[in-house]
């Protein structure tokens, strides 16, 4: 009786990460001892002509291996239950890391973006400078290029410099 005691507070006793094997293996250990129990009882009864004493004590030790069944499926009930919660709660924060990584692109690529425009403006001032440069020069005729819409433009456009 005391290695039957041993072995359901062994499984009892498992890390949490086997609980529920545990629990499940403690329910089934105990439903075959209650049924070799149960056994036992009618044998000792036939043979011994129903010895009150013994028969109470069986039945003692088999309702006791009920109740451990019992708590050990609430137990296995109660880690189902928090490893729902815990898959539920790794999809919440894999759904929330798929956001983040969505939105860590969407900023590379708006920061490519404002690079490739910060080297074009840098392009067209390089331009416009050269260009009015060569007109004051009177080499290529004589007009104020700061007149020209086109300058006018271009001007405007390298002020604005955060649109």
């Amino acid at each position: 009786m005391s290695d039957l005691v041993g072995r359901l507070r062994a499984m009892t006793w498992e890390t949490w990460e086997d609980e529920p094997t545990a629990s499940e293996q403690t329910c089934a250990y105990a439903a075959a001892e209650i049924e070799r129990q149960q056994a036992e009882i009618e044998a000792q009864a036939r043979l011994l002509g129903m010895s009150a004493e013994r028969e109470l004590a069986l039945r003692g030790e088999i309702e006791r291996l009920r109740k451990q069944r019992d708590d050990a499926q609430v137990r296995t009930s109660k880690w189902r239950s928090k490893c729902r919660d815990a898959q539920a709660e790794i999809e919440q924060l894999r759904a929330a890391l798929d956001d983040v990584e969505a939105a860590h692109e969407t900023y590379c690529k708006s920061w490519d973006m404002r690079k490739q425009m910060d080297r074009m403006k840098a392009a067209l001032g390089k331009l416009l400078d050269h260009y009015t440069t060569l007109i004051n020069s009177g080499d290529a005729g004589f007009w104020d290029p700061e007149e020209e819409p086109e300058v006018i433009e271009a001007r405007a456009a390298l002020e604005n410099r955060h649109g």
